[in-house]
């Protein structure tokens, strides 16, 4: 399985904290070629399970830091098949993830953006 889509988030910013808005938005293009196997590999994966998430199928992300051409920084991602579930494809076993919540007010976020 060799699917690839990419995306990009940009800073929020008309972000009111009071009001619950995002920090960050952006848009994910698939393209049209990838679909079919982007669904074929989520209606065949095994599910995973995670207090937080509950039961999912996990894509593998990649992000990249950029500044765009007018000047504003951004992130690019990259989603594919994670490879732990390409591994484990067909088992019957559901596998378990322990998921960590952290704040979105991290040092790291204002360093980047």
């Amino acid at each position: 399985m060799s699917f690839s889509f990419n995306g990009s988030l940009f800073k929020n910013e008309k972000c009111d904290p009071s009001r619950n808005q995002p920090n960050f938005t952006g848009v994910c293009a698939v393209r049209q070629e990838a679909i079919l196997e982007l669904v074929s590999y989520l209606m065949d994966s095994q599910a995973a399970h995670n207090d937080f998430d509950g039961d999912h199928i996990p894509l593998r992300m990649s992000a990249w830091a950029k500044t765009s051409k007018n000047g504003k920084k951004f992130m690019s991602i990259s989603f594919q098949p994670d490879s732990n579930v390409l591994e484990t494809k067909g088992a019957k076993k559901v596998k378990t993830v322990d998921a960590e919540v952290t704040s979105s007010e991290s040092q790291e976020e204002e360093e980047l953006f």
